[in-house]
């Protein structure tokens, strides 16, 4: 059986996450504003913590379950250039999440199988049903769900960084807007 999850807010620094088909509070997470380090951090729905985010100058650092680690380590890129990350679960498997190059959206795969264990999806304004900023979770990962939760958050807040990253040089870039020339007016004496 799967599960699917979403977030109430498209801040998912500061959002709920509920299960969709019971609306039912699985996770809250929260961010309060700070100059330098911001910690966001994920509660159980009975508000006992169970992970916290360090977005810091340098290395970003997690504490999941009382461990803390560098995000490096804990959610390590496949090399050096690759925007894909690899999360380690408790079952001793791993899971590759792959960023869709056309939207917004993640796939996450099972290393050993090659096989869809999540997918994450953007907010839709759709005529049809409108949709919030979620995941789809297969069976085989729910038990790791907060895992999932934090491993999201951590690439979906390095992607919005990254895009705005790229919008910002595109705007501010020589080659975005042509210099204008000066107008020269002439007119015929009389």
């Amino acid at each position: 059986m799967s599960l699917n999850v979403s977030f109430t807010s498209d801040d998912l620094l500061n959002s709920t996450v509920v299960n969709d088909s019971t609306g039912q509070t699985l996770f809250y997470i929260s961010t309060p504003f700070r100059f330098g380090t911001q910690v966001s951090t994920i509660r159980d729905a009975d508000k006992n913590l169970v992970a916290s985010y360090e977005h810091r100058w340098g290395k970003d650092r997690v504490n999941f379950h009382g461990e803390t680690r560098n995000v490096s380590q804990w959610l390590p890129k496949r090399s050096w250039l690759s925007n894909n990350r690899v999360l380690y679960v408790q079952n001793g498997r791993s899971y590759v999440w792959k960023p869709n190059r056309f939207n917004s959206s993640y796939k996450v795969l099972d290393t050993q199988t090659d096989t869809i264990a999540a997918r994450t999806h953007h907010r839709s304004f759709g005529f049809l049903s409108k949709r919030r900023v979620g995941i789809d979770v297969h069976e085989e990962l729910v038990p790791y769900l907060d895992a999932l939760i934090l491993a999201f958050m951590i690439c979906e807040c390095d992607r919005r960084v990254s895009a705005t990253a790229s919008r910002n040089a595109a705007t501010t870039s020589p080659l975005a807007s042509p210099p204008t020339s000066p107008v020269i007016v002439v007119t015929p004496s009389v």
